[in-house]
């Protein structure tokens, strides 16, 4: 189960959702304004992803995380208590969050577009294999070819599949780009890679997990056909369906 959506609107979806005292001190110390909203609204929406899949209710649902290197636990990896074999992942950038659950190692990336409009090489070079680099600096855009790169290679490091270490020798563009808007899904290594970009083309998010991915997108206010986000609260309509996809 992948979800994005937008901040403000993740926040409303997930009113019943309960954040640990950890996750309530760490945004408490962000700013007020965006960048608090963007930190819980991605808290929230790896709730809604992992409740849909489990049937927990989204307000008994515990969200904790450890970090791999350091044993710490105000960071790293976040997990589901008791549920082992559950992945999830979450990330978030200017106005947007974007969330995974799935059974095995998941991992997921948003980035907003719009502020990633400059072509940096220097950069590139460090993060891009050779074949990669010279894809995109051939690109009409090179700077949106770059980030569509760069959020799957984003979304890959929280698997476990690569580090910044390795990116240079970690190719990731044997899925065709999509170049268009909404959804697409690869097969990449044995695994499955999920495309996404908004309809105004100003956020773009990928997602890397073992089995065939659902995918919501969580509408804004004021559209039809109800707020999937919101009926994830409630867990999975169909236990059985979801029980064979992330």
């Amino acid at each position: 189960m992948v979800m994005i959506g937008r901040s403000q609107d993740v926040v409303l979806a997930g009113a019943g959702a309960t954040l640990t005292a950890r996750e309530r001190d760490r945004a408490a110390r962000l700013p007020a304004g965006a960048r608090r909203t963007d930190y819980l609204a991605a808290h929230i929406l790896v709730r809604l992803c992992a409740a849909r899949l489990t049937g927990i209710p989204v307000r008994d649902l515990e969200i904790r995380q450890t970090c791999d290197e350091c044993g710490a636990r105000d960071h790293g990896r976040p997990f589901v208590p008791g549920w082992p074999d559950l992945g999830v992942s979450l990330s978030h950038t200017r106005g947007a969050v974007a969330a995974v659950a799935g059974w095995g190692v998941v991992g997921v990336d948003v980035e907003n577009a719009a502020e990633a409009t400059a072509f940096d090489r220097r950069v590139a070079h460090r993060v891009l294999t050779a074949a990669e680099l010279r894809a995109v600096e051939g690109s009409r855009d090179p700077g949106r070819a770059f980030l569509s790169l760069w959020v799957r290679k984003e979304a890959l490091i929280k698997t476990g599949g690569a580090t910044v270490g390795t990116l240079r020798h970690t190719d990731v563009s044997a899925p065709a780009e999509t170049g268009g808007r909404g959804w697409s899904v690869h097969a990449y290594a044995g695994r499955y890679l999920a495309d996404w970009a908004s309809e105004d083309g100003s956020l773009m998010a990928a997602a890397v997990t073992d089995r065939p991915p659902d995918l919501v997108a969580v509408p804004r206010p004021g559209r039809t056909g109800g707020d999937p986000a919101a009926r994830a609260c409630a867990g999975p309509p169909n236990p059985e369906r979801t029980t064979n996809h992330v």
